[in-house]
């Protein structure tokens, strides 16, 4: 008996086998996962080679179950960084989020975001978050004992039936909390929510510095994630 479905715009962690072996129905149909869209992906991987080109920058990923090419554009880049993102060497791990792209064949993840990874602890996490959502969507939540959709826990990346959105939140500070209920109360559709929307009504007296830490902070954590570009957000 399968399990929840995940909404399709969830940010799904997932090893970069899972993606290479991710169905789809036609050049311009979405993938699929464990009979599951896809769209938003986050990997941890070792960074295997750095090819900076012309209009872009490319990671070669390896998380040992695949190697897959993750592409940051460089007019993506904020002003002032350089093409490769700070920290990031080649032999050292990363966590990165974005869509699934293919092109020519062959299958990459359009970067949104790239962090180094400085706990190896949390490589070891995210491939049992994988194989957790893995499990819970080909076999049902734990135990058997609910029907499809619903579900007795949660992940850090994909909402559970079992929890509501105030116990998801308790752990976010007040400006996070802000944040995330301004967005769920404001929804933008397909484009999300604007970050100078955010701005102003999520807590007017906070700088435009808090606001930004507070949204990255929330983007890695995957409760927010990036929908038309890099300044609109929806929640997950």
């Amino acid at each position: 008996m399968g399990g929840r479905k995940p909404p399709p715009q969830s940010l799904r962690p997932a090893t970069i086998r899972q993606i290479l072996m991710a169905s789809q129905a036609h050049t311009d149909a979405e993938f699929l996962i464990d009979d599951s869209e896809v769209t938003q992906l986050t990997v941890v991987a070792q960074v295997i080679d750095i090819i900076t080109q012309a209009t872009n920058v490319v990671y070669v990923l390896d998380d040992g179950t695949g190697r897959l090419d993750g592409k940051q554009w460089l007019s993506d880049v904020q002003d002032g960084e350089s093409g490769n993102a700070t920290g990031i060497v080649e032999k050292s791990y990363v966590r990165v989020m974005g869509a699934l792209k293919s092109f020519g064949g062959k299958r990459h993840i359009s970067l949104q975001r790239i962090r180094p990874v400085e706990d190896y602890h949390e490589v070891l996490f995210h491939l049992t978050e994988a194989l957790s959502v893995h499990l819970l969507l080909t076999r049902g939540p734990p135990g058997g004992g609910g029907a499809p959709g619903q579900q007795a826990g949660h992940n850090a990346y994909m909402e559970g039936g079992g929890a509501s959105a105030a116990d998801k939140d308790a752990d976010l500070t007040p400006l996070q909390q802000a944040i995330v209920r301004f967005i769920r109360n404001n929804p933008g559709g397909k484009e999300g929510v604007n970050v100078a929307a955010i701005a102003r009504g999520a807590m007017p007296n906070q700088t435009s510095t808090d606001i930004s830490d507070a949204i990255d902070a929330l983007m890695e954590r995957g409760v927010i994630y990036n929908t038309i570009d890099e300044n609109h957000f929806e929640t997950v």
